[in-house]
């Protein structure tokens, strides 16, 4: 079964499995728009593992799902040590390249 309505409200009163497929309304080409995050050990050190080669990326922390803060940016892949200090929260994006004048 496909459910299409934004937002939906789904009653579950039993084991569900639910799997939401997202559409890129992004006038940029899919391509150029895609990039992944994940935390892995890297000699025993939490880290930030940012994967993307089409483009710029900035890494975000936050405490409390509101106030962000830039941890990091960056081209292509690239690992980022975890940081400590109330972050408990990461998300990534992409980030337009400017042009030089």
């Amino acid at each position: 079964m496909v459910l299409a309505n934004n937002p939906l409200t789904i009653a579950m009163n039993g084991n569900t499995l639910l799997t939401p497929v997202f559409r890129n309304s992004s006038p940029i080409a899919p391509l150029a728009n895609q990039i992944s995050m994940q935390m892995i050990l890297v000699r025993g050190v939490p880290t930030v593992q940012i994967g993307g080669e089409l483009g710029a990326w900035t890494l975000e922390g936050s405490s409390n799902l509101r106030d962000w803060v830039d941890v990091a940016t960056g081209l292509t892949s690239s690992q980022v040590k975890f940081q400590t200090g109330g972050k408990s929260f990461y998300r990534v994006h992409s980030t337009p390249l400017l042009p030089f004048d």
